[in-house]
């Protein structure tokens, strides 16, 4: 390869090196071949040079293409929120789109009714058993975040 390039770039350079000029001089073989052995040493060089960087830029083209083949796996989003009546919903976007939505209902105690008359015996006591009861959610922000 390294011929066939000096053989297209010194197609048009005469016997002496020196673009131009036609005569022949008496230290013009000696001068030439010098011209050439640098020409070839300079051409080999810059191959050199351009394998080097051909291979740098292969090797960063790979780590692109693996941060972005990373970031395409990380773009999976989960958000939880806690409502008011005491359940979660959760949402999973992948790439800025819903994939799934569920809502997580929390674990529910029975309460006394606060709202509801007691109930009375005919003594005037307070009978609890008999007491209406409504669910209220127990509230546990670790237990019901997993």
């Amino acid at each position: 390869m390294a011929a066939n390039l000096e053989s297209i770039l010194l197609a048009g350079v005469p016997e002496s090196g020196i673009p131009g000029h036609t005569g022949k001089t008496s230290g013009s073989a000696g001068s030439n071949g010098e011209f050439k052995s640098m020409f070839s040493s300079f051409l080999q060089e810059r191959r050199d040079s351009l394998k080097e960087t051909l291979e740098e830029l292969e090797e960063k083209r790979q780590e692109a293409k693996e941060l972005e083949d990373a970031r395409h796996a990380m773009e999976i989003e989960v958000i939880r929120r806690i409502m008011p009546d005491g359940s979660i919903l959760v949402t999973e976007y992948h790439d800025g789109k819903v994939a799934s939505r569920f809502r997580k209902r929390p674990y529910m105690v029975e309460v006394p009714d606060p709202n509801a008359a007691i109930p009375r015996n005919s003594d005037g006591n307070i009978i609890t058993g008999q007491q209406e009861m409504k669910l209220k959610p127990k509230f546990s922000a670790f237990e019901d975040l997993v």
